[in-house]
C-alpha cells in the first residue's frame, strides 16, 4: 500500500491548482510504481485533517461550497470522477475528523490508524487467500517467488503524457 496524506500545502493554491497538482502526483506515483511490479500496488488518498475555517488553502473555489475543507471538495471531486484505475482509492475521514478541538485530535488519529489497519489486514487476507504472500526476496504466487526489482530513483519532474 502506498498511503498518501497532504494537509495543507506550504504556499496557498487555488481548488484547480491543488486538483492540478494532486493529480499530477497521483500520476506520477502509477508510473513510479506500477501495478505489474508493485505488491501491493494500492494508493490510497487521505481527506485533508485540517479545519475548514479560515483556511488559506484551495481558495478562489470553483465547486460548490460546502462544510468540508475546500481541499477535502477538491478530493472528492477528483475521486468521484476519476480516471485512475481501481487501485486507487479515497480514504475518506471527513467523518470523524475534528481538527481543531485539540482534546479529540488523538482520538480521531486513533480512528484513522484504526481503518488504515482493517483496510491493510482486509487486503492481506485476500491475497492469502488467492495464494499470495509479499515478503524480504519479492512476491510468491502459488509456491513461485518474484523477485523484487532493482530500485531505480524516479524523477518526478519527467512530463506526463496523457
Amino acid at each position: 500500500h502506498i498511503l498518501i496524506s497532504i494537509d495543507e500545502p506550504d504556499e496557498p493554491l487555488s481548488q484547480l491548482e491543488y486538483k492540478k497538482q494532486v493529480t499530477t502526483f497521483i500520476s506520477h506515483l502509477l508510473k513510479a510504481f506500477d501495478e505489474e511490479n508493485t505488491f501491493p500496488a494500492y494508493v490510497w488518498m487521505f481527506t485533508v485533517n485540517e479545519p475548514p475555517i479560515g483556511t488559506k488553502n484551495c481558495h478562489s473555489p470553483y465547486l460548490k461550497k460546502t462544510t468540508d475543507h475546500p481541499c477535502n471538495d477538491v478530493l472528492k471531486d477528483i475521486f468521484k470522477a476519476s480516471s485512475f484505475p481501481p487501485r486507487v482509492q479515497l480514504l475518506d475521514n471527513t467523518d470523524i475528523s475534528l481538527p481543531g478541538k485539540d482534546q479529540l485530535i488523538d482520538d480521531t488519529f486513533a480512528a484513522i490508524a484504526l481503518r488504515i489497519f482493517v483496510t491493510v489486514g482486509k487486503g492481506v487476507k485476500m491475497w492469502r487467500d488467492a495464494g499470495i504472500s509479499g515478503g524480504i526476496k519479492g512476491v510468491t504466487t502459488n509456491g513461485v517467488l518474484k523477485p523484487n526489482f532493482d530500485l531505480v530513483p524516479y524523477d518526478f519532474s519527467t512530463l506526463l503524457s496523457n
